[in-house]
């Protein structure tokens, strides 16, 4: 149900974490690309609340005219996108806002109201403010990679495993297990770690590593198994 298996997350990270920016995807939610979806206002701004700006993820409003051929008219994809609530692109799509408004697919007001939450969330960063009145302005690079931060990394990392079955209790793993099977490519890439969209850690290690460093007298097999 998606109520009740979807939701809640986005939920949780709306509603009770106050995230002021939410992405919509590339994919269709109930046959409406997702930067266009009428849950961009009925779900999100008027069930839950929000109040902060929508960003497309990158390429996204193209793919409403040329991947899920929704509209024929590329400045109405762009027209959808900002009314249904899209208020940012990732990328160029919002050029032809001008051309759009001319053509009366786009109101001003649309316009207006987008560019009122991301300025609004501008101004609270202190993007206007003198830089000496601006905390984050005397964060250095000092402050990046500390032991606090690792820490947190770690723990939201424990926290976000998920398993689908541990029958026996299986997991964790005994300390003093003998034979260890690891078995994917995924094992032994530092890239899965990284994922796309990201900074580069100042020291990385897989799982493959992980689970020799942890039980270094056991005997440790591994097969990449696909190439995948």
């Amino acid at each position: 149900d998606y109520e009740d298996t979807y939701t809640p997350a986005f939920r949780a990270a709306i509603v009770e974490g106050k995230a002021d920016s939410i992405m919509c995807a590339y994919n269709a939610v109930r046959g409406d690309p997702a930067c266009v979806s009428p849950l961009l206002y009925g779900t999100l701004r008027k069930s839950w609340g929000f109040a902060g700006y929508a960003v497309s993820d990158c390429g996204a409003i193209d793919d409403i005219m040329f991947g899920h051929a929704y509209v024929s008219i590329f400045e109405q994809a762009v027209a959808l996108a900002i009314k249904a609530g899209t208020d940012l692109t990732c990328g160029s799509e919002y050029r032809v806002v001008p051309e759009a408004v001319r053509n009366r697919l786009l109101s001003v007001e649309d316009v207006d109201l987008a560019v009122t939450r991301l300025f609004t969330a501008r101004m609270r960063l202190g993007m206007f403010d003198p830089a000496a009145s601006v905390p984050w302005s005397k964060l250095t690079l000092a402050d990046n990679d500390t032991a606090a931060s690792r820490e947190a990394a770690l723990q939201s990392a424990r926290e976000s495993i998920v398993l689908l079955k541990n029958e026996a209790d299986t997991l964790p793993l005994k300390p003093g297990v003998r034979n260890i099977a690891v078995i994917g490519p995924s094992a032994d890439s530092k890239d899965l770690l990284f994922g796309n969209y990201n900074g580069t850690p100042s020291r990385s290690v897989t799982i493959l590593e992980g689970i020799r460093r942890r039980f270094a007298s056991a005997r440790i097999v591994y097969e990449k198994g696909s190439p995948f």
